[in-house]
């Protein structure tokens, strides 16, 4: 089991058969915190509500929530744009110990530097004028999605761990579009003109550490496509975690890095720091 001082995890997307919910359960076994910040899209309530899909995998996962708060992990919902109706209720949960529901949070790292924790959508720019870029990006993920499971299964085959196309487009496909640019220039100010050191997020599904005019931007990624976390550690040091194995691989986090601060991007099996 490894321990560290704070984690952010976030669009799992339970209810949703896209859900890597193997790879989630075996980051949790894993895995444990202080502090565990779910900074959104936990739940596919949008999808819930449309088609019914909860098989005991996907609660599973909350049973393993749970016992991390029973056992005196502090646990932070933030929610997002697919579970949006827990924004109505925020505070500490009485029927779950240890759990508490907020818009937005704030995180204060080892260090003392003070974050904003956000899932991020309240912060997207509109969609109508992204144009043909945006259009290929959409493309892009969904081509790679739809195509994920079968080169996973190929992998596994081969005794190898997973490895995402759709992050492997939009990785080369993302940072051109205009809408995931100003995403990322609109948590940025939103930071800086509250007086906070950096931002934390989700909500776009790209796991990214970089410094953007003296301000650090986080996002954690997701359990979708990239099966990513962020990780704070004992000195305040944040990394990327790429979570590329499951149980019956056994393989477990990566140990390379990269220096966020020098505008390197993390690839696929790699962590970056800050």
């Amino acid at each position: 089991m490894t321990r560290h001082r704070t984690l952010f995890l976030s669009d799992f997307h339970l209810g949703s058969r896209l859900a890597k919910v193997e790879h989630l359960l075996d980051f949790l076994d894993r895995n444990d915190a202080e502090t565990i910040y779910l900074v959104g899209d936990i739940w596919d309530i949008k999808r819930l509500k449309r088609i019914f899909y909860w098989p005991e995998s996907h609660q599973q996962v909350i049973r393993a929530l749970r016992a991390k708060a029973r056992a005196g992990t502090r646990i932070v919902i933030v929610p997002g744009n697919h579970d949006p109706e827990l924004r109505k209720r925020a505070g500490a949960r009485a029927w779950l110990p240890g759990v508490e529901i907020a818009q937005e949070a704030v995180h204060e790292t080892a260090d003392g530097r003070r974050f904003l924790v956000t899932h991020g959508d309240l912060y997207e720019p509109p969609r109508g004028e992204a144009g043909m870029s945006f259009k290929l990006g959409i493309l892009a993920y969904l081509l790679g999605v739809k195509t994920n499971e079968r080169i996973a299964a190929v992998r596994r085959r081969l005794g190898l761990g997973w490895w995402s196309l759709s992050v492997f487009l939009k990785d080369r496909l993302l940072e051109r579009v205009r809408i995931a640019r100003q995403y990322k220039l609109n948590l940025v100010a939103a930071a800086r003109d509250r007086g906070f050191d950096g931002v934390i997020s989700g909500h776009i599904h790209h796991a990214r550490i970089e410094t953007i005019d003296g301000i650090v931007y986080a996002n954690d990624g997701d359990w979708v496509e990239s099966n990513t976390a962020l990780a704070e550690d004992a000195d305040g040091r944040l990394r990327l975690i790429y979570w590329t194995g499951a149980r019956d691989l056994r393989v477990g986090v990566t140990d390379a890095y990269h220096t966020a601060g020098a505008g390197l991007d993390p690839a696929p099996g790699t962590a970056s720091t800050t």
